[in-house]
């Protein structure tokens, strides 16, 4: 190898002082906050625990949730506390139809952002209770279970119909061709009306969404200012939290089952 000494001259980096370049954004949070409070809606925020129902492998269990568990509804996440009232806007709704084993129901996902006061983490649920979207589903209507009981909160029906031997669609009329029990989220059909047994039951409802927070867009984001120190220390001040969130009617909600299969559509499943 040879000996040569290197004629490049030596890398120097400079010591740039803390405050070069800074932006200072610490002394804006309480005004971001107070856009939010200005432009925000109310949600009903609940902190979630992981169930009990799920055991460990290495106990013997299967490390996964009891599909029919009373607390979880088989999703792994529990609600102890009645939920916290705030305020958060909500932007960027995607909504997309998915199908399942009973039907057809809408889904979708949306952004929100919580005051910088607000802790919130994955798996938190909350409701726009202040809210009214429409809600599309569709279930097969057998008679021995006495109705449909849908799985989230209705506050009314914009449109109900069924179809005919032909496929040809028929509206429903309420109070005629079934009723809607709001505090229980019932449909009930009177026989021998329109709907027959083994009938598809098609709507569009208007109700309060619930949705489960699936990632932390901007978690622990802060900055270090000395805008509020009587003493020039920098303490550390933190913005505003945005998330996603994807709808949970159809899993959590009112911790509501449906019941499409046997039982009794006002008693449970099963019963």
């Amino acid at each position: 190898m040879s000996s040569k000494k290197s004629d490049r001259l030596p890398v120097v980096t400079p010591e740039l002082p803390f405050d070069f370049g800074l932006v200072e954004l610490g002394d804006a949070a309480a005004d971001a906050d107070q856009l939010i409070a200005h432009t925000g809606v109310r949600v009903l925020l609940s902190h979630h625990i992981v169930c009990p129902c799920i055991t460990s492998v290495r106990t013997g269990g299967t490390g996964t949730a009891i599909v029919d568990c009373p607390s979880c509804s088989g999703t792994g996440f529990a609600y102890l506390d009645a939920p916290d009232p705030c305020t958060a806007t909500v932007q960027g709704t995607r909504s997309s139809d998915r199908h399942d084993p009973d039907g057809a129901f809408a889904a979708s996902s949306i952004t929100v952002t919580f005051q910088s006061s607000v802790e919130v983490a994955e798996g938190d649920m909350l409701q726009l209770y202040e809210a009214s979207v429409p809600m599309r589903v569709s279930r097969d209507y057998k008679e021995s279970v006495g109705g449909i009981r849908l799985p989230f909160d209705v506050l009314d029906v914009r449109d109900l119909v069924t179809n005919n031997r032909m496929l040809e669609i028929v509206r429903l009329k309420r109070g005629v061709d079934y009723t809607l029990n709001v505090d229980e989220n019932l449909l009930v059909f009177p026989k021998d009306g329109k709907v027959r047994d083994g009938s598809t039951v098609s709507g569009v409802f208007l109700g309060s969404p619930y949705y489960i927070i699936d990632a932390l867009l901007s978690s622990f984001r802060g900055q270090r200012t000395a805008a509020f120190s009587s003493d020039g220390v920098r303490e550390l001040v933190r913005y505003p939290t945005s998330v996603t969130a994807v709808r949970s009617d159809y899993l959590n909600g009112r911790m509501q089952h449906e019941v499409t299969q046997k039982g009794s559509a006002d008693k449970g499943e099963g019963s």
